[in-house]
């Protein structure tokens, strides 16, 4: 028993003493919080309408540790009562609790003294969130603040937030002139709380009606602006149609601000063709939304005003109507009658000239004769003009209905307008004669008895078409009926190539021959087979028989933009005379009909040309793809020659200089970039099939600003803005609490710093894009940007194109916008940035007094980078300078400049300096001339044993080979055996010129190495040989692990560790013979945390009790 007792007790004491250190670690102490007097409170104004919004309270007291209470029943009892609370401390105190309960209308902060050096005070922040949607504006509203023996108050505001109203106070009536028409809009509002509001103008309706804002820099400005409130960033979003700007507090004093301002809009004019009535609807951050109205009228010949004179004009005339100034006037026509009071007969129409005071008024339906015009301002005060409507007697017809397409169109014209001008237009049939453009063109004057005769050179593709005949002062017009034009002769329409493939998206190059004719007709589809065809008349204007139709699938079927059709050469043409099929997706994947006749086609009938056709080919569209991401880096000049070809003669050019640049070795891949003077240019090869239709839809000059372009180019899915694609660089590893630097191509750069920087070379053969990038224009465009950060020296970045437009995806348009953006296609690759460093080979540099004497070294710099190499002596006596214009950085980054020595003599000295090199410090050393200059040494790797090996994890491994010094040097390196890349045993060997050694690495570890294959071999400073080692999997094993249990019965159980490890404890019986359970033979103990630890240090207490029980 008393060893019983004496176990148990220990046990008790080991378990008690642990549970006395986890409690120690668990414990902690806090100090009751001390009494508080409030000695100061305020309460931000808080903002009316919104379903959340936060209002901060502060308070003070003048002792440690107080209880605050903040009675918000002022707030309660207008429907407002608080949602949730949060406190901090703006002092030394600690915030134990913040609670709002709803019993008392209090909100409670608990806090605890700090545990040393208290300052006396607690200074508490509180944030209470409400729901205002049912509070109404209010001033005054007072919170009482307190500790439970006297309160302070704190007054606050509920105000209405944002835009209150609008109204357009100038600039009513925008008319069409040649100078701009500055439109003044009086903005009322509120700011509460400090805010910061956004204010959002959609202004599409104005731009619609062809109103145009050409700087948006000067010709939107803010005026009247009340001084406690600022308005600023002011923007124009023409993409989006809107103007921006924000409200703001500049006191920063938490009260509200309320007033008015004037937004002034400097209007250019000149463009508007048509009446409308405008609406600006602005919204803001508060849910609210205010319009203002204003109208956009086109310029008119008559003007009939109120307290003018009386008119004539032409019936069917557009007539200005002028009411009484800055008043809404509501002008009445009546039939003039000689008996009737005021002449007012029959009343015939009423207008509102609202909002304004001018209104253009279309007499067509009038007809000829005399009528009063009543202005009336709504306050008693009218006024009356007398107009008499002529009539113009416009009429215009064709002389033949039917020509051929070598003959010309003639049309007679006469008017009651002797001398008056004209201008006459001829159109398609089937053309909207106020929307579409005419294909032709004529202007003159009427005779002396109000007629003439004109014509047209009757277009090339044949066809129906009609003319229209304008008369030039009243815009009146009159339209003659159809004109049919045929070919003139027949001929022959072939497909060479028979079919043509391309990615979906891409451009297809079509080629197309004509024999005997110049013009044709392309077909592409089968609205019947496939629900898409278009309809294509093309022309030989170059006279070479062949036409390449460019066919852009990315525009095909409406569902993208861009120009559907075009020619490669400029001298043919093209016209897309009718598609159908309505597409709200690109055109699908397959096989598409392509037919050419010499029959012309009349819009959207091609039947008559699809019989008579000469040849059938087909148009193949692919999956577009998405591949690859590239690295190569160049010189500035390489990639100026590049673009040289480019410019001159294309894209086709271009990539093959590439090509060429490649096998030349000054165009290499590379995952590291040096900057210097200039820096290396970064090429991003990207592989993407299907985006050269988008690309050509952007209509840009060059690849650089369509690639911008389509960048910028954003579209509205489920609300959410989406950018077509993006281009970003991102910095990796930034470090300890470092906010990666993101380069975003289009954010941070304008579109012509882009262009400036970025090239782009399209390998249309194999679906590339080059992307040269200019880093030092890079850095350069963004030195003054607040925001994002230069490429540095010792950064890494990882280079991102990203494809995002759904119609190039394979997200539908319709997808929410999280399937959306999983369906983004991305290329990527990274690269480090380094400083442009080189080196000599030798320091100092020695030479012999010969010919052809060699001095190297080494940069990090693009292959092909050239630079200049000076030696000049270093004693008067012996005086000269030699020069090497131009020594080029090799593939492997060496270069080297031969010298003539032969005339300088032993011991002569030297500097030796690179001259106009990339490196931000020139190289320079001492030189001297020797008697002879031995080659550096080379220590080669060869006779590699064994060479392909096949072994088990955890074998040992010895492996030999022979290094041999092949330079002229003795020299010590550091040779190495690496497995998969990495050391794993290394000897420093060293070697007279010409000597050669064997080396051993014996008994070389595999069993931290996993199964599989990896590259081994021997490595010097200067070559390596390489084979295979397979590594195959350790036998599990299936024995007892028993060990003998011998001796002192420590019962390891180690056996041949590959059994169970039970071990059977023979021996002594000293040992329990457990062994460790694993199987393993390093009878290492696994490592416990402190909470294990003592876990274990209970459990075996425990165990230790219940065993002697």
């Amino acid at each position: 028993m008393t060893n019983d007792n004496n176990t148990r007790k220990k046990a008790n004491a080991v378990f008690f003493a642990a549970v006395m250190v986890l409690s120690m670690v668990a414990a902690g102490f806090a100090a009751a919080p001390a009494a508080a007097a409030v000695t100061s409170a305020s309460a931000n104004d808080v903002a009316i309408g919104q379903t959340s919004t936060v209002q901060t309270v502060t308070a003070s007291a003048n002792s440690d540790g107080a209880r605050i209470t903040i009675d918000v029943s002022a707030a309660v009892s207008a429907g407002a009562a608080p949602q949730s609370v949060s406190a901090s401390s703006t002092g030394d105190d600690t915030i134990d609790s913040a609670n709002y309960y709803s019993s008392n209308d209090t909100v409670v902060v608990e806090t605890s003294a700090p545990s040393s050096t208290p300052d006396g005070t607690t200074d508490i922040s509180v944030d209470i969130t409400h729901d205002t949607t049912g509070l109404s504006a209010a001033t005054s509203v007072q919170y009482d603040v307190g500790d439970g023996t006297g309160t302070t108050a704190a007054t606050f505001a509920a105000v209405e937030p944002g835009v209150q109203d609008v109204s357009v106070t100038s600039g009513v009536d925008l008319v069409e002139q040649s100078s701009a028409i500055t439109q003044t809009q009086s903005v009322d509002f509120g700011v509460p709380n400090d805010g910061d509001n956004q204010v959002t103008i959609d202004i599409s309706e104005a731009l619609a009606a062809d109103l145009q804002i050409d700087d948006p820099s000067s010709d939107i400005s803010t005026g009247n602006v009340p001084g406690p409130v600022s308005v600023d960033a002011v923007s124009l979003n023409a993409d989006a149609e809107t103007i921006t700007f924000n409200l703001s507090d500049d006191t920063a004093d938490g009260l509200a601000h309320e007033g008015s301002f004037n937004l002034n809009i400097d209007f250019n004019t000149s463009a508007v063709s048509t009446d409308n009535r405008v609406e600006h609807v602005f919204t803001d951050d508060f849910g609210n939304e205010e319009t203002a109205e204003f109208k956009t009228l086109e310029e008119t010949s008559t003007t009939v005003s109120q307290g003018g004179s009386d008119v004539e004009a032409f019936s069917g005339e557009i007539i200005r109507l002028e009411g009484f100034t800055g008043t809404t006037t509501q002008v009445t026509f009546f039939e003039f009658d000689q008996d009737a009071t005021n002449n007012q007969g029959n009343r015939v129409d009423t207008i509102s000239t609202a909002p304004g005071e001018l209104f253009n008024y279309n007499t067509e339906n009038l007809g000829g004769g005399e009528y009063v015009v009543r202005f009336d301002d709504g306050s008693g005060t009218v006024d009356r003009v007398n107009v008499t409507l002529l009539d113009l007697g416009l009429d215009a017809e064709l002389v033949d209905e039917q020509v051929q397409t070598d003959e010309t169109i003639e049309f007679d014209a006469n008017s009651n307008d002797p001398q008056g001008a004209y201008t006459a237009e001829l159109f398609e049939a089937d053309a909207d004669v106020d929307e579409d453009s005419p294909v032709d063109t004529v202007t003159g004057t009427f005779d002396g008895a109000g007629e003439v005769t004109d014509s047209f050179e009757a277009p090339s593709e044949t066809g129906n078409y009609t003319v229209v005949v304008t008369h030039d002062t009243t815009d009146i017009t009159a339209q003659t009926g159809e004109v049919q034009v045929s070919e003139a002769g027949e001929g022959e329409l072939a497909l060479p190539e028979g079919s043509t493939s391309v990615a979906q998206g891409d451009v297809a190059n079509i080629t197309v021959e004509f024999t005997e004719t110049s013009t044709g007709t392309v077909v592409v589809g089968d609205l019947e087979d496939t629900n898409y065809q278009a309809n294509i008349t093309v022309e030989d204007g170059s006279g070479d028989g062949e036409v390449n139709l460019l066919f852009n699938t990315y525009a095909a079927g409406g569902a993208g933009s861009g120009t559907l059709v075009d020619v490669a050469n400029d001298d043919d043409s093209v016209t897309l005379e009718a598609e159908t099929g309505g597409l709200t997706d690109l055109l699908d994947t397959g096989d598409y009909d392509v037919t050419v006749s010499p029959t012309a086609v009349s819009g959207t009938d091609a039947n008559a040309a699809i019989e008579d056709s000469t040849d059938i080919g087909s148009l193949i569209i692919e999956e577009r793809s998405t591949g690859d991401m590239q690295l190569w880096r160049t010189t500035p000049d390489v990639r100026d020659d590049v673009v040289d070809v480019q410019d001159e003669d294309g894209d086709a050019a271009a990539v093959d200089a590439i090509l060429n640049g490649v096998e030349d070795g000054v165009v290499t891949q590379t995952d590291t970039v040096a900057l210097g003077n200039p820096s290396d240019v970064l090429v991003h090869q990207i592989s993407a099939t299907g985006l050269e239709g988008v690309l050509d839809a952007q209509g840009a000059n060059n690849n650089a600003a369509a690639l911008y372009d389509l960048l910028s180019t954003t579209n509205t899915y489920n609300t959410d803005t989406i950018h077509a694609a993006s281009l970003t660089f991102t910095e990796q590893n930034p470090g300890a609490n470092q906010e990666a630097n993101e380069i975003n191509a289009v954010d941070d750069f304008s579109a012509s710093e882009f262009e400036q920087a970025v090239d782009v070379v399209y390998d249309d053969e194999n679906g590339d894009y080059y992307v040269f990038l200019d880093l030092d224009t890079v850095n350069s465009a963004l030195e003054d940007n607040g925001n994002v950060d230069g490429i540095q020296a010792d950064d890494e970045y990882t280079a991102d194109f990203s494809v995002q437009e759904p119609l190039l995806t394979d997200a539908e348009q319709d997808d929410s916008t999280d399937d959306i953006e999983a369906a983004y296609e991305s290329a990527n690759a990274t690269f480090d940035a380094v400083e442009a460093e080189g080196s000599f080979d030798l320091d100092p540099v020695e030479v012999g007094n010969a010919e052809n004497q060699s001095i190297a070294g080494e940069m990090n710099v693009a292959p092909g980078t050239e630079f200049a190499l000076r030696v000049q002596s270093d004693s008067a006596e012996t005086n000269f300078i030699k020069n090497a214009e131009s020594v080029v950085v090799q593939p492997d980054g060496t270069f080297s400049a031969s010298l003539d020595f032969s005339e300088q003599s032993v011991n002569d000295t030297f500097t030796v300096s690179t001259r106009q090199s990339p490196l931000t410090t020139e190289l320079s050393t001492d030189g001297v001339v020797v008697e002879a200059v031995s080659e550096p040494a080379n220590f080669a790797v060869s006779e590699l044993n064994p060479q392909d090996v096949t072994a088990t994890v955890g074998d040992a491994l010895t492996i030999t080979a022979t290094i041999e010094n092949t330079g002229g040097q003795e020299a010590t390196q550091t040779v190495e055996f690496r497995v998969g890349g990495n050391s794993v045993a290394s000897q420093e060997v060293t070697l007279g010129a010409g000597n050669s050694t064997t080396v051993e690495f014996a008994d070389v570890d595999t069993s931290g190495l996993d199964a599989g294959e990896y590259e081994h071999g021997v490595f010097t400073d200067d070559g390596s040989q390489t084979a295979t080692l397979t590594l195959e999997a350790a036998d599990s094993g299936t024995g007892d692990g028993t060990g003998d249990g011998s001796g002192d019965g420590s019962g390891d159980g180690s056996g041949d560790g590959s059994g169970d490890g039970s071990g059977d404890g023979s021996g002594d019986g000293s040992g329990d013979g457990s062994g460790d359970g694993s199987g393993s033979t390093d009878g290492s103990t696994p490592g416990f945390g402190a909470i294990v630890a003592l876990v274990a240090l209970i459990a075996a207490a425990l165990l230790a009790t219940r065993r002697n029980d």
